[in-house]
């Protein structure tokens, strides 16, 4: 919605929310304390070691500049595009991780 209501840099922030969140969800399920604002990379590398899955912690790496640009402008529509299926396909992982019925 924001990204077709000429809003790229918002679309930008939401794409990085919907990586975020779903880690942080994972991890507060674990009983593991969010602790500052570099913790969620940290935690999906550890979920991509613990799942032996590389994607998690890729994903997140890809997921970054989308945060950033949300300050900054500087992607294109065309970087932004490619980066939104690799982004939903760890997103749809982490998903499975939470209990039934639990959201991010």
């Amino acid at each position: 919605m924001a990204l077709q209501q000429g809003g790229p840099e918002k679309a930008d922030e939401f794409l990085w929310g919907g990586m975020a969140e779903p880690v942080k969800a994972v991890a507060t399920l674990s009983g593991i304390q969010l602790r500052n604002h570099g913790f969620p990379h940290r935690y999906a590398r550890g979920l991509a070691r613990e799942r032996n899955d590389p994607e998690f912690e890729a994903a997140f790496i890809r997921a970054e500049p989308l945060h950033s640009n949300y300050y900054e402008a500087f992607l294109s529509r065309e970087e932004r595009e490619r980066e939104f299926e690799a982004l939903a396909t760890a997103v749809s992982k982490l998903m499975k991780l939470l209990p039934e019925g639990a959201s991010a």
